[in-house]
């Protein structure tokens, strides 16, 4: 991964998509954002690990990352429209449903 600076990210960049993840035993609440910031993607997690950049959302969104999230999550955006959400978070339940059941 390339070093980025995270508070030119948060304060610059564009919130493509947030993922709140609910839960009530210990570390399955927190969240997952992706930013666009000079026309690059990144990720950026609350357990601090951040990945990127991507050159598409799409590309991002393919991170192994997203494969196994098993825990009830909300997705929100300031860029995508409610119908683009409501399609990511049934393609992410999908995925993970896949990967974890194998």
């Amino acid at each position: 991964m390339t070093e980025f600076n995270i508070e030119n990210l948060e304060s610059q960049g564009t919130e493509v998509l947030i993922i709140l993840f609910e839960g009530d035993s210990p570390g399955s609440a927190g969240w997952i954002g992706i930013y666009e910031y000079h026309k690059k993607f990144y990720i950026l997690t609350d357990f601090e690990e951040n990945y990127g950049p991507f050159l598409s959302l799409n590309q991002a969104m393919g991170n192994e990352l997203f494969d196994h999230l098993n825990v009830d999550f909300e997705l929100s955006s300031d860029t995508l429209s409610t119908n683009d959400l409501s399609e990511m978070k049934l393609e992410l339940q999908h995925k993970s449903a896949r990967n974890i059941n194998g």
